[in-house]
């Protein structure tokens, strides 16, 4: 090899500059003669992962009181700005969660979300987590915002429609220890003020208080630490 072809410009050089965009479109020619990978989509939907990071839901106790308790630690962690959380005291009259504080307005602009997950690293209460839902396109941004009562899980067996009165007998802890499972025989829904609705003079309803003689199954330790 003489020193003329090390020097820039020289034949190596040359060779190298032809090679390159050879080399480049040999890729193209072999993805040529591949078979092709054709989704039938929407007709046959694909199946996700078990753990897919999808649209997000806002869960329930077993009860069906609400497990947010408007702490706004998800939108702190949000990388996206993507959420956005008023919290609000609860009373005796309405209640939504078992703590002291439930989450009044919750909104996730998926025109923002990028789907990270660290909003669900953040919950303390397990009150947010992700579904494998993921068809959320739309024509208009302002659908793209959902809100509270798009997040919230439906109601299954042996629930009650929050707002209404916590389990008797029970307190915040126990609902995060799993002693309640479902709603305290008599229990109803309360009327929710905060949105709307026209308080209720019936005194039969009481507010969605269950009667003084309803049982507790499934939270026998409840009935235990109180005497009963």
């Amino acid at each position: 090899m003489t020193e003329r072809s090390k020097e820039p410009g020289g034949t190596d050089a040359a060779k190298q500059g032809f090679q390159n965009p050879v080399a480049g479109f040999g890729v193209t020619f072999k993805a040529m003669f591949k078979k092709r990978l054709t989704e039938q989509y929407p007709e046959q939907p694909k199946t996700t992962a078990p753990r897919f990071h999808g649209r997000h839901q806002l869960n329930r106790h077993p009860d069906g009181l609400e497990k947010c308790v408007g702490c706004e630690l998800c939108a702190w962690a949000c990388p996206a700005d993507a959420i956005y959380v008023e919290g609000a005291d609860n009373t005796e009259e309405e209640r939504y969660s078992p703590g002291e504080r439930y989450g009044r307005v919750y909104q996730i602009n998926y025109a923002r979300c990028i789907l990270c997950g660290l909003c669900i690293e953040a919950c303390p209460t397990r009150a947010l987590t992700m579904t494998n839902e993921f068809e959320l396109a739309d024509s208009s941004r302002a659908n793209l915002i959902y809100t509270k009562e798009q997040l919230l899980a439906g109601l299954e067996e042996g629930m009650v429609d929050s707002p209404h009165s916590i389990f008797p007998g029970a307190d915040e802890q126990d609902y995060y220890s799993g002693l309640v499972t479902h709603a305290a025989p008599g229990t109803i829904p309360q009327r929710a003020v905060s949105k709307g609705e026209k308080p209720d003079s019936d005194e039969s309803g009481r507010g969605g208080v269950p009667e003084p003689s309803a049982q507790r199954p499934g939270a026998a330790h409840l009935g235990e630490r109180s005497g009963s």
